[in-house]
């Protein structure tokens, strides 16, 4: 695997991976269910990630609140689908809902996205 063609994720896992936190992310992909209602059926999968403070984006996008956090996710600790507004994530405890946007840098090394506390 080269640099260009995902090995900066790798290469961002294994150089920084020690100094994020352990997490869990949670998919929630939604499906229909036998009533015609959406349903999630969850999955889970260790990865990496770090609590950060919420960028003016963030703070511009619907439905922020001050209690809001920026979450990195680095890609190369991720083996499964990459994370939707629909996922949540356990990072240092605490359960969060990731909203939208959630982006990715240019060298695809970590996903950016906002989290809100679940209580």
């Amino acid at each position: 695997m080269g640099i260009l063609d995902g090995g900066v994720a790798a290469l961002f896992a294994d150089a920084f991976g020690a100094f994020y936190l352990d997490a869990t992310l949670y998919h929630m992909p939604k499906a229909p269910g036998g009533d015609g209602k959406l349903t999630a059926t969850p999955g889970s999968e260790a990865c990496k990630a770090q609590i950060d403070e919420v960028t003016e984006a963030m703070r511009q996008a619907a439905g922020y609140s001050e209690r809001d956090v920026a979450i990195i996710i680095l890609q190369g600790s991720v083996a499964g689908a990459a994370p939707t507004s629909d996922d949540e994530i356990t990072v240092g405890g605490n359960r969060w809902y990731l909203r939208a946007p959630i982006t990715s840098d240019p060298a695809q090394s970590y996903w950016l996205a906002r989290g809100q506390r679940k209580t």
